[in-house]
């Protein structure tokens, strides 16, 4: 695939002062009609802002098979390029480490480390205090050390699983930040 850059020339200032019904308002710029290149954008910066000094604010980019922009190219005039794919790459895997805990709702979930923290603290030591986990085998009527052993059997799974995606999710990041070509930067996905 081919790209082209398109940089939307300044409109400033952002505002300018119109007369309207009531005498002069100031009003938004309406800046003139602004053709844009054949294509499909493929990236467009998030403080995207065509009254914006700095130009890396007004540049989109287009996929276009008659494009010629060289990757070199584009990372200059794109330069939060990475990070928006970074940002894609993160919210997959915040999306994967928040399916893991899907069944619990917040609250629950907010014990999660005072349960880690008391049953690790008791396979140290049967007298430590454990408050939480007493209160919670004593009402479903299973022994501490049952309830034990099912916590800290979470917390391995837990930390098995979502070792993986974390460890996913930083080679997706490692590349990102690597690739000097722009199709290869747009192709690092979750597999």
């Amino acid at each position: 695939m081919n790209y082209r850059i398109f940089t939307y020339p300044q409109v400033s200032p952002q505002y300018i002062v119109a007369h309207g019904a009531i005498g002069e308002e100031t009003v938004l710029n309406p800046g003139g009609p602004v053709e844009l290149p054949p294509g499909t954008p493929v990236y467009k910066p998030g403080n995207y802002n065509i009254y914006a000094a700095d130009s890396a604010q007004r540049t989109i980019l287009y996929a276009d098979p008659a494009g010629t922009a060289t990757s070199a190219e584009i990372f200059n005039a794109c330069p939060g390029c990475r990070n928006w794919r970074a940002d894609q790459i993160r919210n997959e895997g915040s999306s994967r480490l928040s399916t893991l805990a899907g069944p619990y709702q917040g609250p629950e979930r907010e014990t999660w480390s005072i349960q880690m923290t008391e049953a690790e603290a008791w396979l140290i030591n049967m007298q430590a205090p454990t408050p939480l986990l007493t209160a919670l085998a004593v009402n479903r009527g299973i022994t501490i050390d049952a309830l034990v052993g099912k916590v800290m059997e979470n917390v391995q799974l837990f930390r098995a699983v979502s070792g993986v995606i974390l460890g996913q999710q930083q080679a997706l990041l490692d590349r990102i930040y690597t690739t000097q070509n722009i199709t290869d930067l747009l192709a690092i996905t979750w597999g």
